[in-house]
């Protein structure tokens, strides 16, 4: 307790309902009581709580943890304790307000300065820290009780003390037993575990050992002197009387946020509950997605986390992806938040480059079924068009585990293609919209896809947003160009003619609208059809040879004028007029026709057919 003169009645107890109050009297007259709210401390631990004011605030701490605080009824703090009531366990002296501590105080301390958390924690011992007024421990049942700072500040005792204990274990005490574990460090943690439990509990030396044995484990794992190989049973936390851990993904993660912890962090019952009951709920989160994590929670197990950040890891833990054996280490669960805050750096719709995310992120997000595989180039082919698709997505887009699986399995979908597999889900148009690839529709995906399971097997081919977005655009050209040529320009609202750019898009550029005028009139031809055009290279090669052909029509159709190179029977052939000239004389005199005609009049394929 911090102690101030204008605060006249200083009085702390526990209520029926194991609520903690601290009243005061300021100088003004008026009363004030800061109440805990929530849980019930009657509930058989040990705790160490402090109340006091700081110049501004009147707080309660329960084992090192801020729990209530006010303004209400603080004054300047000054002078000394003198002649001031300070009462501890009941409110009867000042205003009869019937309040009764219920249950054991073993020692009480009361300083003349705010004391720090760590402070606090350290006199949860009994030890004294600097700065002590007045130090109570109890250990007789006199109506006077004796003040160990120093400076004389006699207790006296209202009513009767009862369950004074005046043989209270020592170390040697456990040391004739032959009990191992037990030290000097953690005496008074083993004497609060044996207080705790009934008389049947302890009366063996063998069930006295479990205790000495989980108290060995612990000191060892909190002080860093374990070997790597320490670890917590179900039969240690029945000895040490914790509830809550049942299962081996609990049981290694409370191993490991006790070897995380501090031994001052773990010098109590009710420290290692409250560590227990952490760790349950995380696993209990994980495994069904039941329950509410706080930052505090985390904050208590050594891992800083933000509101916003936990948000997003909530909905990771809630996956069936991710279950208690996957966050069985402070370190797994570290590697989780991090690599969900590298997907938030990263999904800022291309802004900025963040951090790629590493297989190692992949396997925290519990991710590895998704995005990999067991070719090394393929499996690095996937990752890196993942974290393109990251890196382009919106913050809305990506911050939740259902999304970012969603353009996991996207990615992933790709990549089966690619490899010539075929995806239990198909990929749809919307599929390629989400990771923002433009120019697939529905008329144009089965070409997309046979243009993507054309590309390379180990997914180089389509590693990047840019890549693929070419793999898009050539192949929706490719099937404007097969469409056309099927419809025979029937119904061009529908089918639209190919235009230059459609032609560059699948690797014939550099035309001139005359060209694409003259390319577009033979495949609307019934002569050509998809199947000449199906592929790039077919559509390279029609177009080049049809080209070349119509070069030597229009050299030819001057009217007369002069001499040029005449058909040949391999350029009807190409120019599907295979079965209307079928012999050496119809072939001169078609080239004698066309010898004669303009130019105007065989520019297009409806022309010369004629």
């Amino acid at each position: 307790a911090s102690q101030s003169s204008t605060l006249y009645v200083n009085t702390v107890w526990i209520d029926s309902t194991g609520k903690l109050n601290y009243y005061t009297v300021p100088s003004s007259g008026s009363t004030y009581i800061l109440t805990t709210s929530g849980k019930n401390y009657k509930d058989g631990l040990v705790h160490t709580v402090a109340v006091g004011y700081d110049g501004t605030n009147k707080y309660i701490i329960v084992d090192g943890v801020q729990v209530a605080t006010t303004t209400s009824g603080a004054g300047t703090a000054s002078g000394d304790l003198g002649d001031k009531y300070l009462e501890i366990g009941s409110a009867k002296s000042y205003g009869n307000l019937g309040g009764n501590f219920i249950g054991n105080i073993y020692d009480v301390q009361v300083y003349n300065s705010v004391l720090s958390i760590a402070q606090i924690n350290s006199t949860s011992d009994g030890s004294q820290v600097t700065g002590v007024l007045a130090h109570y421990n109890f250990d007789s049942a006199s109506s006077s009780q004796t003040d160990s700072s120093g400076n004389s500040s006699t207790g006296t005792v209202t009513g009767t003390l009862s369950n004074i204990s005046t043989s209270i274990p020592t170390l040697s005490t456990y040391q004739t037993l032959g009990i191992t574990g037990v030290t000097s460090s953690n005496l008074a943690l083993a004497n609060e575990i044996v207080y705790s439990k009934t008389s049947a509990d302890v009366n063996t030396v063998a069930k006295v050992q479990t205790i000495g044995t989980a108290l060995g484990k612990i000191t060892a794992l909190a002080n860093n002197i374990d070997d790597g190989t320490v670890s917590f049973t179900s039969a240690d936390m029945t000895a040490i009387g914790l509830t809550a851990i049942n299962t081996t993904a609990e049981l290694d993660l409370f191993t490991d946020v006790v070897d995380t912890a501090t031994a001052t962090e773990v010098n109590t019952l009710a420290k290692l509950q409250a560590l227990a009951t952490i760790v349950d709920k995380i696993a209990t989160v994980a495994d069904n997605g039941a329950g509410t994590l706080a930052t505090t929670d985390f904050a208590s197990i050594g891992i800083t986390i933000t509101a916003a950040q936990l948000t997003v890891l909530n909905t990771y833990l809630a996956t069936t992806s991710i279950t208690s054996a996957s966050v069985n280490s402070v370190a797994n669960i570290q590697a989780l938040i991090n690599a969900a805050n590298k997907i938030t750096a990263l999904a800022d719709g291309g802004t900025a480059a963040g951090t790629a995310l590493t297989t190692a992120d992949i396997t925290a997000l519990g991710l590895g079924s998704v995005i990999g595989d067991t070719d090394v180039t393929r499996a690095s082919s996937e990752l890196s068009l993942f974290n393109q698709v990251l890196d382009k997505a919106t913050a809305t887009a990506a911050d939740t585990a259902s999304e970012v699986t969603t353009l996991a399995s996207i990615v992933d979908r790709i990549m089966t293609v690619a490899a010539g597999g075929t995806p239990t889900t198909a990929l749809t148009v919307a599929d390629f919209t989400t990771i923002g690839i433009t120019g697939v529709t529905t008329a144009n995906l089965a070409t997309v896809i046979s243009g993507i399971a054309g590309t390379l097997d180990n997914g180089t081919g389509v590693d990047t947003l840019s890549e693929l977005q070419a793999v898009v655009t050539t192949n929706a050209s490719l099937n404007v160009i097969k469409a056309y040529a099927d419809n025979n320009a029937a119904d061009t609202t529908t089918y639209p003619a190919p235009t230059a750019t459609d032609y560059a898009n699948a690797g014939v550029s550099g035309l001139t609208a005359a060209q694409v005028t003259t390319l577009n009139s033979y495949l609307a031809t019934t002569t050509i059809t998809s199947t000449n055009v199906n592929s790039v290279a077919n559509v390279q090669s029609l177009t080049s040879t049809i080209l070349a052909i119509t070069n030597k029509i229009t050299a030819l159709a001057d009217g007369g004028s002069a001499s040029a190179t005449a058909l040949t029977n391999t350029d009807i052939t190409a120019l599907g007029l295979g079965s209307v000239i079928n012999d050496p004389e119809e072939l001169k005199l078609f080239n004698e026709a066309l010898d004669k005609a303009s130019a105007s009049s065989v520019d297009t394929a409806s022309e010369v057919v004629n």
